[in-house]
């Protein structure tokens, strides 16, 4: 017998899922999937993002069959990027992108693989902890350059121990 259960809801799992329901907002209301830096500038541009249609509907048979029983289905949120890339990525906020290019190659099966695998990023906080141990390495860092500065009187060597232990 296999039990499972919700992971616990932080305010940074809050955070992270409000976030990720703003990009996912962004994706839809463009009808693309665009990375964008903080200036507005597109990094990339992964393809159009399709929210219906077969191959939207042959993910969401799949994940349905996936969803552990503390996730209500009707909250995975499932989309296909057209893109003949082999990628497929998952949010906070239970939503799974999977590109078309990994659709056209895979069976059922092997899919279903690859969304298990999203569906458990989505479920298992990975997101949180990720975001959580890059805010210990800023605040160690930063803390090691504080240190570094009242350590070492002169200037140049303190700014260059600075420098040393930010990198």
């Amino acid at each position: 017998e296999i039990e499972v259960h919700r992971n616990r809801d932080t305010d940074v799992d809050k955070q992270l899922r409000e976030g990720f329901d703003q990009i996912e907002n962004h994706y839809r209301k463009q009808g693309r999937m665009k990375r964008i830096d903080e200036n507005g500038k597109v990094i990339e541009d992964y393809g159009v993002l399709l929210e219906e249609g077969p191959e939207v509907e042959r993910v969401r048979r799949i994940a349905d069959d996936l969803v552990p029983p503390y996730v209500d289905p009707a909250d995975l949120r499932v989309y296909v990027v057209e893109n003949e890339e082999w990628n497929a990525m998952a949010a906070p906020n239970y939503s799974i992108f999977v590109f078309s290019g990994l659709l056209d190659e895979m069976d059922d099966d092997e899919v279903a693989i690859v969304l298990g695998h999203e569906i458990a990023h989505a479920t298992h906080e990975h997101s949180r902890r990720q975001y959580k141990r890059g805010m210990w390495i800023q605040i160690g860092a930063v803390a090691a350059a504080v240190l570094a500065d009242e350590a070492i009187e002169d200037e140049t060597g303190g700014k260059a121990t600075q420098m040393g232990a930010l990198m």
